[in-house]
């Protein structure tokens, strides 16, 4: 008759949320000879976005299949009997955009091999060193890569960021060379939120997009916005006076 182990790894869960904490916990289940299902849960404790997380650990068993989630490296560098360092990133789907809002919780489960279960070692969460199952430092926000210099003369296509699927601008400066973009469309958020709003839809306050201009900035290249459109209610129009316009600009600015 086979018997069924549940490992709770537990020592030192937080109870409450932190202003600049991650939780990231660790649990495993039905536990046999020669393997188990594990579950990973990453908790965004901070008020602010954690952009395209990844989670890197080193681990005492391979993982065979896995759910919510990717193995996006794996390689030799563990330690002592921890076995292979692996990186776990968001599913490449279309519902899943990788980033963790303050308060949201990504759930990872799989299945690996080896018994008892291991607790994974030496975490990193966005390169910040986190330790499972204990309320850990954040990584800090994203800040904005310094501007590049715009050339004298330059292409820089539209880009409607809320359309659906969303651009690709890697693979459009991979492909084409593409380096300079338009963004599209800053509008208010609704026709009494005079808030900056890319389509009315993401504040520009939450920093949507920076990843993706950062990128750009990397790789060389620059943006500029444009404001209207022909959906949604203009800044200048939505904004009641000119000094609640001029606070508007200057959050699409900063």
């Amino acid at each position: 008759m086979r018997q069924l182990f549940i490992f709770l790894f537990t020592a030192g869960i937080a109870t409450a949320a932190s202003a600049d904490k991650v939780f990231v916990g660790f649990t495993a289940a039905n536990a046999g000879k020669t393997g188990f299902t594990g579950r990973i849960t990453i908790t965004n404790q901070t008020s602010w976005t954690i952009y395209d997380w990844r989670l890197e650990f080193e681990f005492g068993h391979p993982i065979k299949k896995i759910w919510n989630g990717r193995v996006a490296s794996t390689n030799e560098n563990g330690k002592g009997n921890q076995g292979k360092r692996i990186m776990l990133r968001a599913s490449a789907a279309s519902w899943e955009d990788g980033d963790l809002s303050p308060g949201e919780k990504a759930t990872i489960e799989f299945t690996a091999e080896g018994a008892p279960p291991k607790l994974p070692a030496r975490g990193k969460l966005n390169g910040t060193p986190i330790i499972f199952n204990k309320a850990s430092n954040a990584p800090p926000p994203l800040a904005p890569r310094a501007a590049n210099r715009w050339p004298a003369q330059v292409f820089a296509p539209y880009v409607d960021t809320t359309l659906w699927p969303p651009f690709d601008f890697a693979a459009a400066t991979q492909k084409h060379g593409i380096k300079f973009y338009t963004l599209a469309f800053i509008v208010a958020k609704g026709p009494n939120d005079p808030s900056a709003s890319w389509g009315g839809y993401h504040l520009v306050s939450k920093r949507w997009l920076l990843p993706e201009i950062n990128a750009i900035r990397a790789a060389g290249g620059e943006v500029l916005v444009s404001f209207g459109g022909a959906a949604g209610t203009g800044l200048a129009a939505a904004c009641k006076t000119p000094a609640q316009l001029q606070a508007a600009y200057q959050v699409v600015i900063d």
